[in-house]
């Protein structure tokens, strides 16, 4: 049996397979953290933080972001950003080897890019622009460190950040329209009954400035409309979500696992 993750993203449900509850709880039950490195023990006390609560909302074997503990993400996150920083302190002074600095990297890579998945999700679901922004800035100064851009660079994943760093901003500029359409529309409304209450011959000045406005505004939202479709149309529900999943080595989240797949279904 395999646990799914369900997403809503554009009317397309998407599912990410993930091991059974059953198998990671035997797994875990032998597998204390790292002690060697109190930074790498944090690492994985933070990983095994996030794995725990993704299977203890799953419910037959199904988990959907709605459910995602979103405080409990980002304090893990927080808490790994801390013990990456820690680490490149300790290498650059030489109190750790090249072997132990990578271990860290990889493991608050993938954690890092496993929670920022989450939380693209939750925010673009609400098209936050704000909440967008955060992400992008978290990404993009964990990403020009020196540390971690050498380590991405050395494994070929700079082409995969900067398609993810695409995405992002996109995903910015598309959140403002929604957003900006949204107040359009109820301009538009507002424009369309006060014209409707004038009385042309007697006031056909005024009557005049308003349907000018109304056909202008009208202008401006279809070009807002159109900027908006070509972006959600460049990036497929699929291939957002894929994007993540090759900046995460999964089994350092899910133990035994080597793929997080996806699936996805119309819903409307």
């Amino acid at each position: 049996m395999l646990i799914i993750r369900m997403i809503l993203f554009m009317k397309i449900a998407l599912r990410k397979i993930v091991l059974p509850l059953l198998i990671l709880a035997l797994f875990l039950s032998g597998c204390d953290v790292a002690p060697g490195n109190a930074n790498i023990a944090n690492l994985d006390r933070q990983i095994k933080k996030v794995s725990d609560h993704i299977y203890s909302i799953s419910v037959d074997g199904i988990y959907e972001n709605s459910q995602v503990d979103l405080s409990l993400l980002d304090q893990a996150k927080s808490a790994a950003l801390v013990s990456q920083q820690n680490l490149n302190s300790q290498y650059e002074v030489g109190e750790i080897d090249q072997g132990t600095q990578n271990e860290g990297i990889a493991k608050s890579f993938s954690l890092l890019h496993f929670i920022w998945m989450e939380e693209y999700e939750a925010a673009w679901a609400f098209k936050n622009s704000d909440r967008l922004l955060k992400l992008q800035n978290e990404f993009v100064d964990f990403e020009n460190m020196a540390e971690i851009e050498q380590w991405a660079k050395e494994r070929n994943l700079k082409n995969q950040e900067l398609v993810l760093q695409d995405i992002l901003s996109k995903s910015i500029r598309a959140g403002n329209l929604a957003q900006e359409i949204d107040q359009n529309n109820k301009n538009l409304a507002q424009l369309k009954s006060q014209i409707e209450a004038m009385t042309p011959e007697l006031e056909p000045g005024e009557y005049n400035a308003k349907v000018s406005e109304y056909n202008n505004l009208v202008d401006s939202n279809q070009n807002s409309v159109i900027e908006y479709n070509d972006i959600i149309s460049e990036y497929s529900p699929a291939i957002i979500y894929q994007s993540f999943l090759d900046l995460i080595q999964i089994d350092l989240i899910f133990p035994n696992q080597t793929e997080l797949n996806l699936s996805q279904n119309e819903i409307g």
